[in-house]
């Protein structure tokens, strides 16, 4: 079996096709993937890291897949369309042999309004996908020809519940949030990102839990690591880190430690 690793989506592997959403669902979808590993000769493994989004996955063959959680070390097989919850800390998700899968991932917090799912129970879980979506859209996604078609099915549905998701003030004030604390080359307050989306601290606390589950601590703890672990790939452990949020590399390890149960040298 090959050893899991994290596969960040500038990387494009032969494998992974991955493609963006129309300009309209931009703030809906990060992006589409299908996992395509026909020509593997050996199961599969690839590192989740903790993660704000949610997914949409839908198996195109009969295999299955098994989750094993880096925190309580316990051990998962999932077979079937899925939607994944966000991730507090890290998990290996081990492919059969052969095994296609199409999937959709959405900015944080939307597929949980979308669908009106409870955000406690999808945080580290997942439910049924035919409980949520039509039965007629899996079906046609599983059919479909190609990733290309199997995208456009999906748009076609997402642009007839895009308002709920436009006119939905707490979910905006979120996204913008977590935009500022992304886009931002130094470490950002929580009092300071009150203040460019006008609201309190309290409040956006609030917010946070209603639409994450988390709290704006949590969640720009998992969006630091993320930076941390692609700046630890491109330049070692002499990057300054102090320039991302961290005091030093060894606050980076430990945050690795703790969130992944690893070392960055092995994720």
């Amino acid at each position: 079996m090959e050893a899991g690793r994290v596969v960040f989506e500038q990387e494009r592997p032969a494998y992974l096709q991955l493609h963006y959403p129309s300009a309209g669902l931009a703030d809906v979808v990060a992006y589409y993937f299908e996992l395509d590993l026909s020509t593997h000769l050996k199961p599969f493994s690839i590192v989740a890291l903790p993660s704000l989004n949610t997914l949409i996955t839908i198996p195109l063959t009969a295999t299955g897949k098994k989750y094993h959680s880096h925190f309580n070390q316990r051990e998962q097989q999932l077979k079937g369309p899925k939607i994944l919850g966000n991730l507090s800390h890290a998990l290996t998700c081990t492919y059969a042999l052969g095994a296609k899968e199409f999937s959709v991932k959405f900015k944080p917090g939307v597929l949980q309004q979308l669908l009106q799912l409870d955000v406690r129970q999808l945080m580290d879980g997942h439910v049924n996908l035919d409980e949520h979506l039509p039965t007629s859209l899996i079906i046609a996604i599983e059919k479909a020809e190609n990733c290309r078609e199997r995208i456009t099915l999906m748009e076609a549905y997402l642009n007839t519940k895009i308002e709920a998701i436009h006119t939905h003030k707490k979910l905006k004030l979120v996204q913008q949030a977590i935009a500022s604390v992304t886009h931002s080359n130094e470490v950002i307050s929580i009092a300071t990102i009150s203040k460019q989306v006008a609201v309190s601290s309290a409040t956006l606390t609030r917010y946070f839990n209603e639409v994450l589950g988390l709290s704006p601590k949590q969640c720009f703890k998992t969006l630091r690591f993320k930076n941390g672990l692609q700046h630890y790939q491109s330049y070692g452990s002499s990057y300054i880190y102090d320039e991302i949020g961290y005091t030093d590399f060894s606050h980076f390890v430990k945050d690795a430690k703790n969130l992944t149960n690893k070392v960055p040298s092995v994720l």
